[in-house]
């Protein structure tokens, strides 16, 4: 019975993992169709001419660093990390464990953390909503409850934020060892 479970939280991780690193790196044309502008080059493909009579060519042309809505059209800052790593050591099973990562955003423009995520369900961040003003601190803080996995482990939290690269990871290690099931509460 725990060689299935084991299975499944490795096939649910191999799902996750695939879901992030595509719509990290793999998805990120996205298309629009603009007017042609002076110096639209080769790169845009032509689509036939609208029916209204107008006789104007729309053309299709692919930025994904200038898609609406995401960090990477903000200005870009820099931040310093106080410790990008951290290892727990030896912890229990169904224990819950917390680290806080600190930083401070060295940049010239305000830090906007767009999104923070465990690379599985045991890994939680918590992240600043607010922007972090040049020369400021923050923290992002990490639950991980190891639940029934045993043995070591490393966990990662990607940060996506108005930084180059513009994803980061942070790393958390433990060492789990057996303890036995908690009781359930009747």
């Amino acid at each position: 019975m725990k060689d299935w479970k084991e299975m499944t939280q490795m096939g649910l991780l191999v799902v996750i993992a695939a879901t992030v690193i595509y719509g990290t790196f793999i998805k990120k044309e996205k298309t629009r169709i603009l007017r042609p502008t002076p110096g639209m080059g080769m790169n845009s493909a032509t689509i036939p001419p609208p029916d209204d009579g107008s006789n104007q060519d729309l053309r299709v042309s692919v930025d994904p660093s200038k898609e609406s809505g995401s960090s990477s059209n903000m200005p870009s800052t820099q931040l310093a990390w106080v410790k990008e790593s951290h290892d727990f050591g030896k912890i229990k099973q169904h224990s819950e464990n917390v680290h806080v990562f600190k930083f401070k955003n060295t940049g010239t423009n305000p830090l906007i953390i767009q999104d923070a995520q465990g690379s599985c369900g045991c890994t939680v961040p918590e992240y600043p909503r607010s922007p972090i003003a040049p020369g400021e601190s923050g923290e992002i803080t990490v639950k991980y409850s190891p639940g029934t996995q045993i043995g070591a482990q490393q966990k990662n939290v990607a940060i996506t934020a108005n930084t180059e690269p513009r994803v980061f990871n942070l790393t958390i290690a433990a060492d789990v060892q057996e303890a036995p099931e908690p009781a359930l509460s009747e």
